[in-house]
């Protein structure tokens, strides 16, 4: 029983997390500490942006409040919990075409091209192949809007 329990508890959280892996967890916990600069637990507005932007997603304030709103905060500050949602979002598991490409976007700090540098970081050696050998190349890197869109048409 105490096995089944404690398997169950583990996949609840893997659920939870969607895919995140523990040191991307890490990571997250890390990045929202080094942005809370005055250290009151919760990100304003400008700590938001300049994280976000640190991750290559370069936003409007208004899309900036409307993520925080979005993600349990309101348009004032979004807490640790609210942060970590938002960033699980980005990182874990996707389904949608949209989710996709705004991973893509994300890993690859905002480009709107693929390059094998920046996939390497967050990758397997076997998807980055399998990018390379099926996305177009495009100026700049590799073109990952029209994989994604081949991909999803099937």
């Amino acid at each position: 029983m105490a096995r089944k329990k404690q398997q169950i508890e583990e996949e609840i959280n893997h659920h939870k997390l969607r895919g995140i892996t523990p040191q991307q967890m890490e990571e997250i916990e890390k990045q929202f500490a080094q942005y809370d600069t005055n250290g009151n637990k919760v990100l304003d507005p400008n700590e938001f942006k300049a994280c976000l932007y640190s991750l290559g997603l370069d936003s409007d304030m208004i899309n900036i409040k409307r993520i925080m709103t979005k993600h349990g905060g309101d348009e004032k500050n979004i807490n640790y919990d609210g942060f970590k949602e938002f960033m699980i979002a980005q990182l874990g598991d996707t389904d949608t075409k949209d989710e996709i490409l705004l991973g893509f976007k994300l890993i690859n700090r905002g480009g709107d091209t693929a390059t094998v540098k920046y996939l390497n970081d967050v990758l397997s050696d076997a998807d980055v192949a399998y990018i390379q050998q099926h996305a177009p190349a495009a100026s700049g890197g590799i073109d990952y809007t029209t994989l994604t869109n081949q991909l999803f048409s099937r």
